[in-house]
């Protein structure tokens, strides 16, 4: 009987799951050179050629020609990797990447209406956002730690005097009262 089984191949497209948990994988099987009618039976219980709700792990068929010719394959469904999510900033703008939604947190605390791909502040401290894509999925980023933009607020209503504007190699500050409780860093990033 051996000797009449033709050669089957079998051609799969598989889509890993997301998750340990998301059960979103699938196995799209094409069959080649079976005789028709054929029978499939897979690990899971299924009998279709196209599977689904399928999570990371083994998956064995078994086709059964109607010469009672067997052809048996494994096929793994993989996880798919989890996305870095990486906090950039230009300026006093964060920024987090693709996605589907966001929520940006400040120091560990959600802030309210920040739910956009980017976010703008000027305040220090530590900056983190959570992106959730197309398949319901959420990835955190790590904290961003950031040391803000500017002075936050002057004692007695003094005023501090910067010039020249345009500035090109050296700048100029005035107000001595100002200055003896803060430092100045200037950067220049090529």
């Amino acid at each position: 009987m051996k000797d009449l089984c033709p050669v089957v191949d079998l051609t799969e497209t598989i889509i890993n799951a997301d998750s340990v948990e998301a059960m979103n994988g699938s196995i799209n099987l094409i069959v080649d050179g079976a005789i028709e009618p054929y029978e499939i039976s897979w690990s899971s219980g299924d009998s279709t050629l196209f599977i689904d709700s399928l999570i990371n792990g083994s998956y064995f068929v078994t086709i059964t020609d109607s010469l009672g010719c067997k052809t048996n394959e494994t096929f793994e469904v993989l996880l798919n990797p989890e996305p870095m999510i990486i906090i950039t900033l230009d300026g006093g703008e964060f920024y987090a990447g693709e996605g589907e939604s966001y929520q940006w947190y400040f120091n560990g605390e959600i802030i309210d209406g920040a739910t956009a791909d980017h976010y703008y502040s000027a305040v220090g401290g530590l900056y983190s956002v959570a992106v959730t894509f197309e398949n319901g999925c959420t990835f955190y980023s790590e904290d961003f730690d950031w040391l803000g933009i500017g002075i936050e607020s002057f004692e007695n209503n003094n005023e501090l005097i910067i010039f020249p504007n345009p500035v090109e190699n050296f700048i100029n500050i005035e107000e001595a009262d100002i200055l003896s409780n803060y430092a100045l860093i200037i950067c220049q990033d090529n």
